[in-house]
């Protein structure tokens, strides 16, 4: 009963082959062909696309929050680093 988003994505090509076909011969339609393109676009088209921005954006927000607690721990490492170069010269 669902179409799916392929299959949305099939009938439209299809349907504007169709009519790109119909109306191909008809050269005062020229212009109405041009705006039809924008017709075919879908709700769930815009639905992906914003789907996609907010993933994209939490990915990104991901990613500043792993590169922020990577440098975090870096600068514990290096601080420990120092800490036991410091205790190995006190050893000499």
């Amino acid at each position: 009963g669902n179409i799916t988003y392929q299959d949305a994505h099939r009938l439209r090509v299809l349907t504007h082959k169709l009519y790109t076909h119909i109306y191909s011969h008809y050269d005062e339609l020229e212009v109405i062909n041009d705006m039809t393109d924008q017709s075919l676009i879908l709700d769930i088209d815009e639905i992906l696309d914003e789907s996609e921005e907010k993933m994209l954006k939490v990915v990104a927000e991901y990613d500043a929050r792993i590169a922020s607690l990577t440098a975090e721990k870096d600068s514990q490492i290096a601080e420990l680093q120092k800490q036991i170069a410091d205790l190995k010269a006190q050893l000499k």
